[in-house]
């Protein structure tokens, strides 16, 4: 089989090598990659060390040993984390639900969020973006108090551009807070909007969430049992799909598979890409 190894070094740095094909374990399974698709971590990662720990993909069951037969679902995730923030201190006849800030809205994760959230019900959504910001105005409802809000202006003038409009369109305080991406900068603009001066900061709820639990293979140190709520949700996604009321992430398909990697890495890299998954089809990559 192919393989992209990501080499450690100050500027994007590929290549490709023949590799023989593992063998599964009982109870694992070995994936056929059919589509993988890149993230921003893929060009960072070699910074920091010298394996690449591989993309995204959408994949099929090639082989399988005991345990698992073959055309059994499955899913493969790979680990994130994201910081979470919720303001416990309601005032009398708010509601619980109501708000939420997000940062990197342009991101798939967080225009998965957006989405989520809307499908919800839940309002006003603040939304931070910053390229992507004609995207995020797609998927948010400005009818219902949701706005978009460039953090290239600085966070100051982000904070008082937020406060601004929640006060205009009476929304009260924003009850909820998501940052997938946990940045210094993104963290005084949460801290402001969900945890404002007057507000104790003991009231908040901090969370670090990692998807990996939802395989509750980690003896629970990254977060409780989570399998049935994967199970739930996984199942939920694929109707939505379906059904038209839950969409992917807009994405852009790199032609010669996974000789065109390097290329889009260095374009990630070079800030080219927002709100754009790119994605690369396995079987486009040339036999030489």
């Amino acid at each position: 089989m192919k393989q992209v190894i990501n080499l450690a070094a100050p500027e994007v740095t590929t290549k490709i090598v023949d590799s023989p094909i593992p063998e599964p374990e009982a109870k694992q399974v070995l994936i056929k990659v059919i589509v993988s698709g890149l993230n921003s971590k893929d060009w960072k990662a070699p910074v920091y060390s010298l394996a690449y720990e591989g993309p995204d993909d959408g994949s099929i069951n090639a082989r399988s040993r005991e345990g698992v037969n073959q055309g059994d679902d499955i899913a493969g995730i790979m680990e994130k984390s994201a910081r979470m923030l919720s303001n416990s201190r309601c005032r009398s006849g708010d509601d619980p639900t109501r708000g939420l800030h997000l940062y990197g809205a342009s991101m798939s994760v967080g225009a998965y969020v957006v989405k989520l959230v809307r499908n919800s019900n839940i309002h006003p959504i603040i939304a931070i973006a910053g390229k992507g910001t004609d995207y995020v105005n797609t998927i948010v409802d400005t009818t219902k108090g949701d706005a978009v809000f460039d953090y290239r202006n600085g966070a100051d003038e982000m904070i008082s551009k937020i406060k601004k409009h929640l006060k205009a369109g009476d929304h009260g305080l924003v009850l909820h807070g998501l940052d997938p991406g946990i940045g210094k900068s993104s963290q005084k603009v949460l801290n402001e909007i969900v945890m404002p001066s007057d507000t104790e900061v003991a009231s908040a709820t901090k969370t670090m969430t990692s998807v990996g639990v939802v395989h509750n293979t980690d003896n629970g140190c990254h977060g409780g049992d989570a399998r049935d709520l994967g199970l739930v949700t996984a199942r939920w996604l694929t109707k939505a799909m379906q059904t038209g009321t839950f969409k992917g992430h807009p994405f852009e398909v790199r032609p010669g598979g996974l000789h065109a990697v390097d290329q889009a890495l260095k374009d990630l890299k070079d800030g080219k890409n927002s709100a754009t998954k790119y994605v690369f089809r396995i079987e486009d990559t040339p036999a030489s």
